[in-house]
């Protein structure tokens, strides 16, 4: 099977924090995707992933199992033009939310197409990991939010590497479990130390299950892309 071309989405406009995008539905309606607008299930998705930047938080209802691969461009107004452009990917699942965090400088973000593959037999992980055991050098956020943190070993580059954890903890009733997805940044044999942010309970826990490297999409194809949607 060869690889699917993007669905376009039907997301009229960028969203921002307190703005939010209306939900829409690719692949059929087989996949629901919606800003996260609540201030404790935003917290519980964002407050570990994004440092000093700013973040968005997108969630995702699936009725299929697959690897959605998301083109999210970024910009510092709602109209003006597009920063930059990135592919993230999250597997969804029937009956689990996932939830993704979309960090960065910018302001202002939009989901300008969104498109399943099949799962692999194989993952093709980027990368070893195992529980940390340096719990002191949590992000600040996580003394109130709740963290399980991992150490990472890249097995090669990759400039926006998307992390995925299974979570189990309701915090910011994001649902237990759920999945969350954070962007970090890979360097061959350079450990790093990633964290499952929202994970506050006594019995609450969280596992990494992928590190997935997406390709970096064609600049002219996601640039007419977003230039669409935006104009929709």
């Amino acid at each position: 099977m060869g690889e699917p071309t993007p669905t376009p989405t039907v997301a009229a406009t960028r969203g921002a924090r307190g703005f939010p995008v209306p939900p829409f539905a690719v692949e059929g309606g087989a996949v629901r995707i919606g800003q996260v607008e609540d201030e404790d299930a935003w917290w519980a998705l964002c407050g570990a992933a994004m440092g000093d930047s700013d973040c968005l938080a997108w969630g995702v209802v699936a009725s299929v199992e697959c690897d959605l691969d998301l083109t999210i461009s970024f910009a510092d107004t709602e109209t003006g033009p597009i920063a930059r452009t990135e592919v993230r990917s999250v597997r969804v699942r029937p009956g689990t939310p996932a939830f993704i965090a979309s960090v960065g400088e910018e302001s202002w973000s939009s989901i300008d197409a969104a498109g399943c593959r099949p799962r692999p037999v194989i993952d093709d992980h980027v990368a070893t990991w195992f529980p940390t055991l340096d719990h002191e050098a949590q992000p600040e956020g996580c003394w109130d939010l709740g963290c399980v943190g991992f150490d990472v070993i890249p097995g090669r580059d990759c400039a926006r590497a998307d992390v995925q954890f299974a979570v189990y903890d309701d915090y910011g009733a994001t649902g237990n479990p759920h999945d969350l997805v954070i962007p970090v940044e890979l360097h061959e044999d350079v450990p790093l130390t990633v964290w499952a942010g929202g994970v506050e309970s006594f019995e609450g826990d969280a596992v990494l299950t992928r590190i997935s490297c997406p390709a970096e999409p064609d600049a002219h194809r996601a640039g007419v892309a977003a230039s669409a949607a935006t104009a929709r």
